[in-house]
């Protein structure tokens, strides 16, 4: 059995949408999302950085929501939601299932540390300043590209769509995503009204 150590609101919102998606059975195993005890003994046993997800299934352990992804899909997707490997699609399909982490969720998380995370002393105001200015370049690309397409591939939803969608779930409940760029808005909207984004987020 597939089992997802799960924060609420956390990277592991990602795996359990696509596994919603995907219709494979697993267990949540709930993590309180505070240091005592992210950094317990216990937890730092399956997670060394004290973070969420974990992804456990059988004897196997992942730490990191995009390979996880990857795994998932190769192991239980039959196919589902990505592009074969001899499609014109797979290379886009691969940009912005990684862009979605490395390129864009990576400022939200700079921004919800230095505003809220960390202890006050410590936070730096220049950091918040950067990464809004990289996170409005980057919802601005997306914007242009979801002006002719309702995901981010022509052919429809797929992995990278779930993969984007946390990252913008974040930037809206820090109200980091402001109205001007309203395919993006369109965007999430759409994801928002699937049910499995719905289950995910419940």
């Amino acid at each position: 059995m597939i089992i997802i150590h799960h924060a609420a609101k956390t990277r592991a919102t990602r795996l359990v949408w696509l596994l919603e998606e995907l219709g494979v059975p697993y267990e949540l195993a709930p993590v309180e999302f505070r240091s005592a005890t992210l950094r317990s003994p216990a937890y730092l046993a399956l997670h060394p950085l004290g973070q969420v997800p974990v992804l456990r299934d059988g004897p196997l352990v992942m730490i990191e929501s995009i390979a996880i992804m990857q795994y998932l899909l190769e192991r239980h997707g039959q196919g589902a939601l990505e592009p074969r490997l001899d499609s014109a699609e797979r290379g886009p399909y691969l940009q912005w299932l990684h862009f979605a982490e490395a390129n864009f969720a990576r400022y939200v998380g700079d921004i919800v540390r230095n505003r809220h995370l960390k202890p006050e002393a410590l936070r730096i105001p220049a950091v918040v300043d950067d990464a809004r200015l990289r996170l409005r370049e980057r919802l601005a690309l997306l914007d242009s590209v979801l002006s002719d397409r309702e995901y981010l591939l022509q052919s429809g939803f797929s992995a990278a769509d779930v993969a984007m969608g946390y990252g913008l779930m974040l930037a809206k409940l820090v109200n980091e995503l402001p109205a001007e760029y309203p395919h993006v808005s369109a965007y999430l909207a759409r994801l928002e009204a699937r049910p499995s984004y719905q289950k995910a987020m419940g």
